[in-house]
């Protein structure tokens, strides 16, 4: 009977932990959600009024150029300058329409934002926002009802993860425990069993990165080998003719000059995987 308690209890703590763990994951999803649409809002309205001097400038200059040009052309008599006054007057009326067809956009675009800007806060900021509430609301309910508090206190705090719980429900289905002293000595071999492990695989990576790996292969099948090499350097008939034409037949001797042999050892490594030679 004490494990068929046992099971009951550490199943509901497992399970209302699962459950405060995904209410608390959807928070933090509303909220994003909710912050997100927040920022859209803001972006909408900040294009409300932005963008309308810029628009207007252009046109502004060239209204009040083509105005001053045309009060300087009335102190002149000249035909050239009253065509060039026309022109001027031209291009003010030009500038002056084309700065109300602007103010006129600007507005227009105004409008458009403002009224984007509440369909965000309508449509999409306010379903969030309360989605973000319901969630927050859903956890305080859970918790207020759930007696996971009560349950968990009877628990030690060393065994209250959502591992350890796991491990206890899986050893009281599977009857390798049938006591909590017997799930607590249980999981505690688990852990060292575990650790051990753990040491081993690090020790196994340490000794893996300590040998010496095939560049061709990667294979750590590999043994080390010299090889020797002798240079010899022959009799210098050179030497020996120069010598003779100098010393006379004595000079002959100089041909021996630099005759002999040298030894060089090179160490190499050989994988006996692939058969690659190469050195360190």
């Amino acid at each position: 009977m004490e494990r068929e308690e046992l099971l009951k209890r550490y199943r509901y703590v497992l399970n209302e932990n699962r459950h405060i763990a995904d209410l608390k994951q959807q928070i933090v999803k509303r909220e994003k959600e909710y912050v997100s649409v927040l920022h859209k809002e803001a972006a909408a309205k900040e294009e409300m009024g932005s963008g309308t001097f810029a628009k207007c400038a252009i046109p502004m200059l060239l209204a009040f150029l083509a105005a001053l040009l045309a009060v300087i052309c009335l102190f002149d008599k000249d035909m050239r300058i009253f065509i060039l006054f026309l022109l001027a007057v031209a291009v003010f009326f030009y500038g002056i329409a084309t700065l109300i067809m602007k103010i006129s956009f600007a507005k227009h675009d105004r409008d458009k934002n403002m009224i984007e800007a509440a369909r965000i806060h309508n449509e999409e900021l306010i379903p969030a926002y309360w989605q973000y509430e319901q969630s927050i609301s859903q956890l305080n309910d859970v918790l207020a009802t759930s007696q996971i508090g009560v349950l968990e206190s009877r628990i030690p705090e060393r065994y209250r993860t959502e591992e350890a719980v796991a491990f206890f429900v899986d050893a009281l289905e599977t009857r390798r425990a049938d006591t909590e002293k017997e799930l607590f000595n249980v999981y505690e071999e688990h852990l060292h069993r575990r650790k051990m492990e753990q040491i081993e695989t690090e020790r196994l990576q340490k000794l893996d990165a300590s040998l010496v790996h095939c560049p061709k292969c990667g294979g750590t099948h590999c043994r080390m080998t010299t090889q020797t090499k002798t240079d010899v350097t022959p009799f210098g008939i050179g030497d020996a003719c120069c010598g003779f034409v100098l010393l006379g037949p004595l000079g002959i001797l100089c041909g021996l000059c630099g005759m002999g042999s040298s030894t060089q050892t090179k160490t190499v490594w050989i994988c006996d995987d692939c058969g690659k030679k190469f050195s360190d």
